[in-house]
C-alpha cells in the first residue's frame, strides 16, 4: 500500500445544508498543490431529475498581492471527469441523487476556486460541498 495520508488535505468548502436555491463561496486557496478534487455529497431530500443540481467552477490567479484576481469559468482542459463545460457549467456530473457522492477534478493550475451549486429546479435537498487538495509541493502534507 502507499501513503495518501501525508498527501491531501481534505477542507469542508460548504458543511451540509438544506439547499433550496443557488449557492456560492468565497476564495478556495490551492497554493501548495498540484491537484484538487471537488465533491458534492448529498443527504435526504428532493432530487432526482429534472430536479437536479449543477457545479459551476471559475478560478483565478492570485493578484500578486496573494489574493484572487479577476475570476473566470473553467474550460474542458481544466476538468476531469466534467464533459464539455459551458460556462463553467460541467455537463456531467449532475448532482440527481440522494446519499451519493459527485465528483470533479481540477487541472487548471491556476491558485485559487469559486464553486457553485446551481439548481436546473425546484430541489430541497441536503448538501455537502469539499474538495481535496492533492500533491503537495512539500510532502507531508498537514491533513
Amino acid at each position: 500500500m502507499k501513503d495518501l495520508y501525508n498527501n491531501i488535505v481534505p477542507e469542508v468548502v460548504m458543511a451540509p445544508i438544506a439547499v433550496t436555491a443557488h449557492t456560492s463561496n468565497s476564495d478556495i486557496d490551492l497554493a501548495g498543490f498540484n491537484s484538487c478534487l471537488i465533491m458534492a455529497v448529498t443527504g435526504a431530500g428532493d432530487i432526482a431529475t429534472p430536479n437536479y443540481m449543477s457545479f459551476r467552477i471559475s478560478h483565478a490567479d492570485d493578484d500578486g498581492t496573494g489574493s484572487a484576481g479577476s475570476y473566470s469559468y473553467v474550460e474542458d482542459k481544466d476538468l476531469l471527469g466534467a464533459g464539455a463545460v459551458t460556462s463553467g457549467v460541467p455537463a456531467t456530473p449532475l448532482i440527481d441523487a440522494i446519499d451519493s457522492v459527485f465528483c470533479i477534478g481540477y487541472v487548471g493550475g491556476k491558485r485559487f476556486l469559486k464553486i457553485e451549486l446551481r439548481e436546473a429546479a425546484t430541489t430541497n435537498a441536503i448538501v455537502g460541498l469539499f474538495i481535496v487538495k492533492g500533491h503537495p509541493l512539500d510532502a507531508p502534507a498537514i491533513s
